[in-house]
C-alpha cells in the first residue's frame, strides 16, 4: 500500500515553517512545475496537494500527528492518507486479509464512494446536499452535511445513511467566476487604471458572503501589487480561523486620458 506523504519534504520546508514560508515555497515550486510551462502534471498535483494540506491549520495538525511511513496509510477514510477502498468493498474481507481472519459473527458492511462538487459559497457557509445513487440493495436518496471550510480533495465518511453500508464522499471545489482558491486563501483580479495607481484611490471589494468593503490603494502603487484583506478568505474546518483574500491589481491605460495629463507627465520626465 502507498505510504503516507511528507508534505513538508514535497514543499522543501521545515516542519516548523510558518504560513508565509509555506506559501512562498508553494508559489516557487508551482511556477517551476506548472504544466503550462512544460512542467510535470503529476509533480504539480503533488505540490498543490501539499500546499492544500499545510495551509489548512486543522489538516496540518492531523498531518503532523500521522506516522509517516506507516505501510497502512496512517488512518481510516476521512482524512489525508486514509485507506482507499474500492466501490462496494467488504470491510470484513479487508480486515480479514490484514489480521488473518474474520471475527466470528462480524456483520458485513459495504463501502460506497462518490465525488461531490461544491461551490466556494458552500465551502464558506456550509450546508447540506441531496444525493441519489444505486447500490445492490436498490436506489437511495440521502442528504449529506457539507462542513464549513471543507478542503478541496478531502474525503469524509458518512455512516448510517445506507443500510449495512458506509458512504465515503470526496469533495471537490467548482471553479469560481471571481475567486481562485489556494487552501483557505482566495485570490481575485481587479482591473485598475494606471492613473489611479499613481494618485491613489479606493475600490470596492465584495466578499463571498456578499459584504462590501472599501479597500484603499495608496499613491504610487505598483501595477503588480496584491492587496491583502485579512480574514476575508474561507473558514478553516472545525475552527474559527479564516484565510485571507488577495486582490491582484491588473493595470490598464485608459483610452480617454486628458492631453493635459500626458503633457504634465512628459514635462515631469523632462525635468529629471
Amino acid at each position: 500500500m502507498q505510504m503516507n506523504k511528507d508534505y513538508y519534504s514535497i514543499l522543501g520546508v521545515s516542519r516548523d515553517a510558518d504560513e508565509d514560508e509555506i506559501k512562498k515555497a508553494y508559489r516557487k515550486l508551482a511556477a517551476k512545475h506548472h504544466p503550462d510551462r512544460g512542467g510535470s502534471k503529476e509533480e504539480f498535483q503533488r505540490i498543490e496537494e501539499a500546499y492544500r494540506i499545510l495551509s489548512d491549520p486543522v489538516q496540518r495538525q492531523q498531518h503532523d500527528h500521522q506516522p509517516h511511513g506507516n505501510p497502512f496509510g496512517g488512518g481510516f477514510p476521512g482524512g489525508p492518507g486514509g485507506f482507499h477502498f474500492n466501490f462496494g468493498a467488504d470491510i470484513g474481507d479487508i480486515f480479514g486479509q490484514m489480521f488473518g481472519g474474520r471475527h466470528p459473527g462480524h456483520r458485513q458492511a459495504q463501502i460506497f464512494r462518490t465525488t461531490v462538487f461544491v461551490t466556494l459559497e458552500q465551502v464558506f457557509s456550509g450546508g447540506s446536499q441531496p444525493l441519489r445513487f444505486q447500490t445492490g440493495s436498490g436506489a437511495h436518496a440521502v442528504k449529506i452535511d457539507i462542513p464549513r471550510g471543507v478542503a478541496d480533495g478531502m474525503q469524509l465518511r458518512y455512516s448510517n445513511l445506507i443500510p449495512d453500508g458506509e458512504l465515503i464522499v470526496e469533495f471537490r471545489t467548482h471553479q469560481h467566476l471571481r475567486f481562485e482558491r489556494h487552501g483557505n486563501d482566495l485570490h481575485c483580479n481587479q482591473r485598475i487604471s494606471v492613473l489611479d495607481l499613481l494618485v491613489g484611490t479606493t475600490i470596492e471589494f465584495i466578499g463571498l458572503d456578499g459584504k462590501k468593503l472599501e479597500v484603499r490603494i495608496p499613491p504610487k502603487t505598483q501595477p503588480s501589487a496584491a492587496l491583502k484583506i485579512g480574514g476575508a478568505g474561507l473558514p478553516a474546518m472545525n475552527s474559527s480561523l479564516h484565510g485571507d483574500a488577495y486582490v491582484n491589481l491588473k493595470a490598464f491605460v485608459p483610452d480617454d486620458i486628458d492631453p493635459s495629463i500626458i503633457s504634465a507627465i512628459q514635462q515631469s520626465k523632462g525635468s529629471k
